[in-house]
Order: C-alpha cells, then sequence, then structure tokens
C-alpha cells in the first residue's frame, strides 16, 4: 500500500514565516494560499541533483544552514578570476539571503528552508556595485558551463539609467547564448534574472540589456495578498511573478551574527525576519523562482530552456490577477490555455508561479525546446523609416507568411530624438496584442547640490526590445510598429528597425491545449472556453489540475475542474494527460497516449494503438492482468493509486516499456495479425464482414504503402519523425515506408523502432543480442519477451 504523505511541511523553526512557501494569511496583509504551492512537491522532488549558480555579492560559504548545500570546491572569485566566493566585505549580505532561498537546509532545527532543499549552489561572487558587471558575467557564464550548472540565477542588473548600458547589449546576448546553447548538453542552462525594484521612478524591464533576451525568464515581484508589489519594475519581457513582499518581508539565511541585514547577535542574526532585518525584492523573488525551476527539472531533467519558459507560462495561477482593476492585464491571441487565450500582464507577466502546477505539467511533457529546433523567422519590413513629429502617432508594417506558434518576438529600433522622454513605441501584433516597448523613460531628476554630469536619455538608440506577450499566437500577418510622439518636444526620426520571431516549429493548432485550477474562474467569464475543437491543438494536458478529471473521446465529453466540456472534434485529439484526481481518460479510434497522472485512475484505450504513460520507473509499480483489466498499482509516488487500464497496447514508464499483449508474429516482416487488427478498426471489421480473409492480406496490398505498423514495436510515425533522412526517402519514393528501411538498414545502424524500444540499450543490456549481430526489435518480438527481457525505453521527452 502507497503511504507517501500527499505534503511535506517542515519543522525548521522559522518555516511559520516563510509565507512564500506556505500562506495560511496569519500574517498581516496576507491572502492565504498566494505563495508557490510547494509543499505537495516536496514529497517526490527537492532538488536532488540540480546545481544552481548564484552570481551575487558572496555567499556566506560556513553558514550552518547551507553547508549541506553549498559546492565551495565549485564556486569562484570573478574578480580575481580564480578559486572564491566567499562574502569579503562586511557589506557583502545579498548573496548570502539568494542562497538561502534556493536551498536552506530543510528539518535540521536551523532556521527555514529553501524552495529546492536538496539543490546544490555555487557562488559566483562579484561586487554588485562594480562597474564592470559585463566582464563578470562573461567570466560567471564560462565557469557555469565548467562546473555543468542547470540553473543560473541573477539578482542584479547592469542599468543605473534608462539605455545607459545599451553599448553593452551585445555582450550580455552573447554570453547568455552560449549558456543556453552549451549548457545541460544543448538543452540550455536555465537563467533567471530579476525584473528589477524601480516602478516609481517609471523604469520599464526593457530598458536593461540583462532583463530583454529570449534566453531568459524576467522576474517580477509579488505582495502576500497577490498584488504586484509596489517596486517591481514592469515591462514586455517579464514572465512571471514570485514571492518579493510588500510590506512583508521573506525570512532567509543572513550573514553570521550582526553582519547583514539581521544586525541582532547570536543566531537571531543568521536570519532575516518578516518585519525590521528585511531581505524583500526581485532580488528575492528571481531565487524562489528558481527553486521551483530546481523542481521542475528534479522532476523532468530532459526539459529544454524553451520548455521550462513554457511550462511557467501555462501553469502560473493569474485567477487573482482578474481581481486587480489597477493592473495591467489583457488577453493575447492564443487558443491553447484553459479553452481559449492566454491572460498576459507588463505587471505580473503571465502569473504567479504556481510551483505545483509546473512540476505536474514538467512530469508529462512531451516537447523538447532547445535552441536547435527553435524557428527563428525575419519579418519582411514594408517601411523601414518614418518621421513622427511632436503630437503625432506614426507606425510601420512588417509581415510573416507561415503559421507558426509564437513564442517570444524581437524588434530592433534605430531611432532618433532629442526627447526620448515623450515617446512611446508599441508593438501590436496580428491578433491586436500590445507590448509597450519604450514608454516616456524618464528624464534623471538631480539630487539636490548634485552637480553635472548626470545621466541623461540618448539622443540616438540602437536596441533590440524583447517581449513574451505573444506567447502561443499565429504568426502570420501584419505586425504593427506604432511611435507616439507626445507635444512638447522634438522630432522622432525612425532610420530603420527589424523584426525577428522566436518561434515553434510547429504551426498554431497543432499543439497541447492545458488546462490548469484556473479554468472554472475563467470559463464563468468566458463560456466559450467550455467547447474544444481542432484549432485547439491535438493534446489535452489537464496534468495541473487537482480535481478529478474526465476526459472521454468516444462521447466527445469532458469534466474539467467540475466544469462540463464538450471536445467538438474529438478525432482531432490523439494524447490526454490528467492530474492529481481520480481520473478518468478514455481515447477513440486513433492511435492515442494516456496518461493519468496520480490517483486511482480508470483508462481505456478503445480502438487504436495506444500507449498509457506512467510516472517514474517501472519498479514504482506491481503490474497484474486478468483478461482485458491491466491493474497497476503506484508503490511509491506521493498521491499515487491504482489504475485499471484497458485497450492498452504499451504501459510506458520512465525507464522500460512493458507490451500488454505477447506478441505473435510470423514471417520475415514480423507480421503479428492480433495487433494488427487491435491497431486497425477498418481492417478488423473488414475481416469480420468476409470483404477480407486476413489483417495481413491487407498489410500486403494496402497497409504497407499507407505507413501502418506490421506490429507492436513498430512506430512508422515516430521513426520518420526522427529519422528525416529515411523521411525524405520515402516522400522522394526510394523506400516504401520507414519499416522496409528499419529492416534492411537501420537496425543495423542502431536506430531504434520506437519510443518503446531503445535498441542500443537493449544490446547493451543483452550481449548475447549484440554478439549474434540480431535484429533487436527481432529478437525480443521472437524470445526476448517470452524470457522476460526488460524493453528499455527512450526518455519521455521524445513522445511528441
Amino acid at each position: 500500500m502507497n503511504s507517501t504523505p500527499l505534503r511535506i511541511t517542515p519543522s525548521d523553526p522559522l518555516f511559520s514565516l516563510q509565507w512564500h512557501l506556505l500562506n495560511n494569511g496569519t500574517l498581516p496583509g496576507s491572502r492565504a494560499g498566494q505563495d508557490i504551492n510547494v509543499t505537495k512537491v516536496w514529497p517526490d522532488y527537492t532538488g536532488r541533483g540540480i546545481l544552481v549558480g548564484v552570481m551575487d555579492d558572496g555567499v556566506d560559504l560556513t553558514h550552518p544552514d547551507l553547508l549541506q548545500s553549498l559546492r565551495p570546491d565549485l564556486s569562484w572569485d570573478l574578480v580575481l578570476n580564480q578559486p572564491g566566493g566567499n562574502v569579503t566585505d562586511p557589506s557583502d549580505e545579498h548573496g548570502t539571503a539568494v542562497a538561502g532561498l534556493v536551498a536552506a537546509t530543510a528539518n535540521n532545527g536551523l532556521g527555514g528552508v529553501g524552495v529546492a532543499w536538496d539543490a546544490e549552489v555555487l557562488s559566483n561572487r562579484t561586487p554588485l556595485r562594480d562597474e564592470d558587471l559585463l566582464l563578470s558575467y562573461q567570466r560567471a557564464v564560462d565557469r557555469m558551463l565548467v562546473t555543468n550548472v542547470d540553473i543560473s540565477t541573477n539578482s542584479w542588473g547592469p542599468m543605473q539609467w534608462p539605455f545607459d548600458q545599451q553599448a553593452t547589449q551585445s555582450g550580455y546576448q552573447a554570453a547568455t547564448f552560449k549558456l543556453v546553447e552549451e549548457g545541460r548538453g544543448g538543452l540550455g542552462i536555465i537563467t533567471l534574472f530579476a525584473a528589477g525594484n524601480d516602478r516609481d521612478a517609471k523604469f520599464n524591464a526593457n530598458y536593461d540589456p540583462s532583463d530583454n533576451m529570449p534566453w531568459t525568464i524576467v522576474v517580477a515581484a509579488g505582495n502576500i495578498d497577490g498584488t504586484i508589489s509596489s517596486y517591481s519594475t514592469p515591462g514586455a519581457s517579464v514572465l512571471v511573478t514570485a514571492p518579493g513582499s510588500d510590506p512583508a518581508s521573506i525570512v532567509t539565511t543572513d550573514r553570521q551574527g550582526e553582519l547583514g541585514y539581521n544586525k541582532a547577535p547570536g543566531v537571531e542574526g543568521n536570519y532575516t525576519d518578516t518585519v525590521e532585518s528585511a531581505f524583500n525584492g526581485t532580488s528575492a523573488a528571481t531565487p524562489i523562482a528558481a527553486g521551483a525551476v530546481a523542481l521542475m527539472l528534479d522532476a523532468n531533467a530532459r526539459l529544454g530552456y524553451r520548455d521550462v519558459q513554457e511550462i511557467l507560462v501555462y501553469s502560473s495561477q493569474r485567477a487573482v490577477i482578474l481581481d486587480q482593476v489597477a493592473a495591467d492585464k489583457s488577453f493575447n491571441g492564443s487558443k491553447d490555455w484553459n479553452g481559449g487565450a492566454l491572460l498576459t500582464s507588463q505587471d505580473f507577466g503571465y502569473g504567479h508561479i504556481d510551483t505545483h502546477a509546473a512540476v505536474r505539467l514538467a512530469e508529462s511533457w512531451t516537447k523538447l525546446g532547445t535552441v536547435a529546433n527553435q524557428r527563428l523567422e525575419q519579418g519582411v519590413v514594408a517601411q523601414s523609416a518614418v518621421t513622427v513629429g511632436a503630437g503625432q502617432t506614426g507606425q510601420v508594417v512588417a509581415s510573416f507568411a507561415q503559421p507558426y506558434r509564437v513564442e517570444q518576438m524581437s524588434v530592433t529600433l534605430k531611432l532618433a530624438t532629442t526627447t526620448l522622454q515623450n515617446v512611446t513605441v508599441e508593438l501590436v501584433s496580428p491578433n491586436g496584442t500590445v507590448s509597450t516597448l519604450v514608454d516616456q523613460p524618464p528624464v534623471y531628476v538631480p539630487e539636490p547640490g548634485e552637480e553635472e554630469p548626470f545621466p541623461a536619455l540618448p539622443a540616438t538608440l540602437d536596441y533590440t526590445f524583447n517581449t513574451v506577450r505573444n506567447w502561443g499566437e499565429d504568426l502570420s500577418g501584419s505586425w504593427t510598429l506604432r511611435i507616439t510622439n507626445e507635444a512638447g518636444g522634438d522630432a522622432v526620426q525612425l532610420n530603420d528597425w527589424s523584426i525577428m520571431a522566436h518561434a515553434a516549429s510547429q504551426a498554431v493548432g497543432g499543439g497541447t491545449q492545458i488546462f490548469t485550477n484556473d479554468f472554472a474562474r475563467f470559463a464563468a467569464e468566458q463560456p466559450g472556453r467550455v467547447t474544444l475543437n481542432a484549432e485547439n491543438g491535438q493534446s489535452i494536458n489537464a496534468a495541473a489540475m487537482t480535481s478529478d478529471t474526465v476526459i472521454n473521446l468516444e462521447s466527445s465529453q469532458a469534466t474539467l475542474g467540475g466544469v462540463g466540456v464538450t471536445v467538438a472534434d474529438p478525432a482531432a485529439f490523439r494524447n490526454l494527460f490528467s492530474g492529481d484526481g481520480n481520473d478518468t481518460l478514455i481515447g477513440n479510434a486513433g492511435a492515442n497516449l494516456l496518461m493519468a497522472g496520480r490517483g486511482s485512475n480508470t483508462i481505456d484505450g478503445k480502438a487504436g494503438f495506444d500507449v498509457v504513460r506512467f510516472i517514474g520507473d517501472r519498479s514504482a509499480y506491481s503490474v497484474s492482468k486478468e483478461g482485458d483489466l491491466v491493474v497497476v498499482n503506484s508503490l511509491t509516488l506521493s498521491g499515487g493509486g491504482m489504475d485499471q487500464v484497458r485497450n492498452a497496447e504499451v504501459l510506458h514508464f520512465a525507464d522500460q516499456a512493458v507490451l500488454v499483449n505477447a506478441p505473435q508474429v510470423q514471417g520475415a516482416q514480423l507480421f503479428d495479425e492480433a495487433a494488427y487488427l487491435r491497431a486497425n478498426p477498418d481492417v478488423a471489421q473488414a475481416v469480420q464482414s468476409g470483404a477480407l480473409t486476413s489483417a495481413y492480406q491487407h498489410y500486403q496490398q494496402w497497409g504497407a504503402n499507407e505507413g501502418r505498423d506490421p506490429n507492436d514495436m513498430f512506430d512508422e510515425a515516430w521513426y520518420l519523425a526522427y529519422n528525416t533522412d529515411v523521411a525524405a526517402a520515402v516522400r522522394s519514393g526510394q523506400l516504401t515506408n520507414g519499416y522496409q528501411h528499419y529492416q534492411s538498414y537501420g537496425w543495423a545502424e542502431n536506430r531504434s523502432p520506437s519510443a518503446w524500444m531503445d535498441a542500443g540499450a537493449y544490446k547493451l543490456a543483452n550481449p548475447d543480442v549484440a554478439q549474434a549481430g540480431m535484429d533487436p526489435m527481432a529478437h525480443y518480438l521472437m524470445f526476448g519477451y517470452s524470457e522476460g527481457r526488460a524493453l528499455p525505453s527512450w526518455s519521455a521527452d521524445l513522445w511528441v
């Protein structure tokens, strides 16, 4: 019987004050539940095996609550460019607080806890007052690549005044691109930056080169009641919000004793508190977000940096934003979040981080988003220059032809004006989504007695802006750059501009419809969300939901978050995922991938070739079969129960797959009559009616040319998707199908036949097969299954 707890509440003495981890509404001004929703994640994931790089003013490497997580052997002094990383100056206090928010030790009788308390942290030290932060950052990037860091968290920024660092933008871009191109074996190091604390000064995150890149996660700060913090810098580049405080502080590790934020002597001085010895701001929000990302990677180490960005976009909680009249908020033109468009904000980004929802999506994620497979599209600019006089508005247009799915957009401007403080620049998508890139930046007001020189706005601007507000939109159509010049200033001369789309390789409509616990609230206000059709995607992923879910593609009905949903085009959907409830997933006549997550679930693939996927390794489950019923019982997963599975061909675990039905192959083509009939109900009907003598007759005359699979081990669609040279040969007529290639060449070239068989791993585990020089798929079908040999599968991220 599974006795794993559903949530963990650490015993550390200051945990009750860490409202960012568990907000029960008892602290002044708090809103119960307004936290990062992490306690139900900890029974399964605590960040073990994840390395986080902190670039800051050093970390107290002897702090007793950080000893378990710190890696002094990997830490570095970026100024001296040598081993180091410890605090060296009495004013070095920031980095110790940051490190504790990520990974302070749990259940040790000291202080509070970090979000990912079993993660490891290295310190890349540089004085935050250092004028040459770019050089330190470049060195930190090199160190993080050498030390195999997974996550980089940065609670600092180089900007002293709007655009005063525009000359260094290319340096920040080149260094950060190295992190995502080379880090984590090409998956990309997840890089987070603080949005800044300068809202009152009319700053914007887009004015800062470190907060204005498509390869990072820019984090805003939220309050204990769910509102945006009064200081949190807005911007079109802000992706998400995490707790930062206002007024309540964030409790974390501090310099020991009387140094640091808390000047109290002894143990009390080792930690910040919620009132007087404050640590807050986007400096706190960013490492909290980094800790949440560490838990996501603990759940799925194969997430690319773009996967992490997208999961945060779709899982973040935003119902509370609807209640805030003053907050910037609007719906963009996407169609794949809770049955409709994403709510986005230049204050909150896509909402408050919900760690539980993000981790559940990470467990079920089937994409792989990296630099290598991102599509970069350059817009066709119709007019490159325009003059906008004082009191006027001008606009220019660029267009894209292909309907790729947008993730982010970058706009490079070359303009001149002596009164930039009067200028607003906006990007308007074909769907009407507005991203404010320049928002009348402030003129510096000297302090009393201050003498020149003091910062001034640039008269010429050559700068690239980034916006995340168009996530999920259709790229095709006209994109408008709108320039508004308030009266009383000089003209604005736009000399040139360009626009670049950072997009997914698939077109809009070919992806996944994601549901969260926000669905009921948004469906009540926008009833059109309760009807799904083909434009909403090919998969329904409700893994982030905690209530009982029903998705029935046979009846075209679903229940999500207690709300009835009509699946208007059920044949368009192939893959179904659900979350923590006791769920029911029923497929259709097509090939379905079904994953019911936790709880005790009922799963029925119906007709077609169907795969049921589970969280974790095969050893975490018991499997039994009685007739057509397969019972899969979770042994260790928190909240796991007993799943009843019918009409499925493959059970897919993280480390191996299990064929539900014993293979019965014949002939050189390894054809399985029974498997072919199960996977092809049209053929089964024809055989039953006497129109065909056998399934094999259909395969010989039509099925092979149609790309139908001859047995349960080969997946034609998957093979062509992951062997593009073979797909090209099939399209050109050189090959009849992918199976012909596999049998003639593929297995000898160590290519795998499907996502549920890693041919190379099978040969490694079975040296007799390798020594015999035999096709591993053929061996398994003819001998391996009956001999009880394990079937090692590809990583779950290769399910597409």
